[in-house]
């Protein structure tokens, strides 16, 4: 049960980064309102994944919780994944995306950082067959590359020589 709520909220970030990346195209401009949503949703299956590992496994026991978070790696970077996306989560309450700047470029760094960190937490907590978290590792790599300016510009490039090649020739 655990697992599965790992991946609905491995599939969220993976929304919430590309509708974010996705922002910019003409065609899928009404998409940024679901940003917020997406986000919201990460962190409640951030949340119940944390409860059920909390209730089911250690019975609310914080001693136990504590020592088996600093004994496992995955437990503490499972850990800083949801502190990263906790400040999201209070900046929607109050409103702070309503302000652009720098608050609201924090929060999607961290927002990054979590999706990285969540990737992680999945591939140390793997034993055996690590080709599904190496999969969502290689996404969230793809989706954090087309945040950088230059890839995006880039992009953009090919779009309009595309645009160019496909636009009939007069001869």
């Amino acid at each position: 049960c655990i697992g599965c709520f790992g991946h609905y909220n491995t599939f969220s970030i993976f929304n919430q980064l590309r509708v974010h990346q996705q922002a910019g195209h003409a065609l899928l401009a009404p998409l940024p309102c679901a940003e917020k949503e997406l986000g919201l949703y990460a962190f409640a299956y951030t949340a119940l994944h944390l409860i059920v590992f909390v209730g089911l496994d250690y019975g609310f026991d914080l001693d136990l919780i504590w020592k088996d978070v600093l004994a496992k790696r995955f437990a503490l970077v499972g850990v800083a994944a949801f502190l990263a996306l906790a400040p999201a989560l209070f900046a929607s309450a109050r409103g702070w995306m309503k302000q652009p700047g720098r608050r609201q470029q924090l929060l999607h760094r961290l927002t990054y950082l979590a999706a990285l960190l969540a990737v992680g937490h999945f591939l140390l907590e793997v034993k055996v067959d690590r080709r599904i978290p190496l999969i969502y590792g290689a996404i969230v790599i793809l989706l954090l590359l087309f945040r950088l300016p230059w890839v995006r510009r880039g992009i953009e490039k090919w779009r309009k020589r595309r645009e160019v090649d496909k636009q009939p020739k007069s001869h």
